[in-house]
């Protein structure tokens, strides 16, 4: 059953040919390495190289089908927030997580989202300002 969540949970991220951080998985997940290792050991998650983890699209598909808990959500936009602020002008890190950044504000923006995650996204937004800037794409 933990696996099975964690496996829900990590459907948040894009699949394949992205790739997303094992300290992301970790903090969506809420999980451990043993139970990532557990999900690789059976090939439903794929390793991308030193620290680094990608799905297949049709594992992301069956997972979201299944839904996902709010608070994996939260626990994404939290990492998230953390990442793009502690490190804004590091911006090979933030290339490096764009699509795990792009896919946490794609999502934050549905109807429905608590004044909380309205806030979280803005602050990560705010954090991202001059990335965005520099990418041109603000």
């Amino acid at each position: 059953p933990e696996e099975r969540a964690d496996l829900l949970a990590l459907a948040l991220f894009p699949a394949k040919p992205h790739s997303f951080a094992e300290e992301a998985a970790l903090a969506v997940t809420g999980g451990s390495v043993e139970r990532l290792d557990a999900l690789w050991d059976i090939g439903l998650l794929e390793s991308s190289g030193p620290g680094r983890y990608m799905l297949h699209q049709t594992i992301v598909d069956y997972a979201r089908e299944l839904g996902t808990d709010l608070t994996v959500w939260q626990r994404l936009g939290t990492w998230v927030v953390d990442l793009v602020c502690k490190h804004k002008h590091n911006y090979a890190l933030l290339e490096q997580e764009w699509t795990t950044i792009e896919a946490y504000l794609e999502g934050s923006d549905e109807s429905g989202k608590s004044e909380h995650e309205q806030s979280t996204m803005h602050q990560a937004i705010i954090c991202l300002q001059d990335f965005l800037q520099a990418r041109g794409l603000q």
